[in-house]
């Protein structure tokens, strides 16, 4: 990256991409409190800390140091490898798991409501991801403000499906 792309990279900006990660990561905190699959507590950790390393990247950018690429790029292997363990754990768990339980509680309202707009969020962030660039700060802010909102709608799914 160089000096141009690191304009508007600013600690707000770090900041504000670590509540996504602070999210998800209180979510699968209260889905293992359901679901204590090894598999699935590895795969959320590698996901994190995935996460943990973007925002990382950021806050280096922010504080005018020097552009730990790794750091960004890490990103792009090690969250979908720690989504795809969490998927196995679901595939391998899956005689011990009562899925048309999970079923209605996830369809129950009001969790039904925010996993919709869960889907949504993340569809539109995909949809970004593959045509904005991602060197521009202001691209960021928008993925940001989006994943924020999305994990929140994911985390109240979540709340309201534990709380039942």
């Amino acid at each position: 990256m160089t000096n141009e792309t690191k304009e508007g990279f600013s600690l707000a900006l770090a900041l504000t991409d670590a509540l996504p990660v602070v999210m998800f990561s209180a979510s699968i905190i209260l889905i293992t409190l359901k679901f204590t699959s090894p598999l699935f507590i590895a795969g959320a950790v590698l996901s994190a800390a995935a996460g943990l390393g973007k925002v990382a990247w950021k806050l280096i950018l922010a504080l005018k140091g020097p552009d730990v690429e790794f750091l960004a790029k890490q990103f792009r292997y090690l969250m979908p490898g720690g989504f795809l363990m969490m998927a196995a754990s679901v595939i391998l768990s899956r005689k011990s798991i009562d899925f048309a339980a999970v079923l209605r509680t996830v369809s129950s309202f009001p969790a039904a409501v925010f996993f919709a707009l869960w889907f949504l969020m993340i569809v539109y962030m995909i949809w970004l991801a593959k045509h904005m660039d991602q060197s521009d700060a202001k691209v960021n802010w928008k993925e940001q403000l989006v994943n924020s909102a999305a994990q929140l709608a994911f985390l109240l799914g979540i709340v309201f499906c534990v709380v039942r």
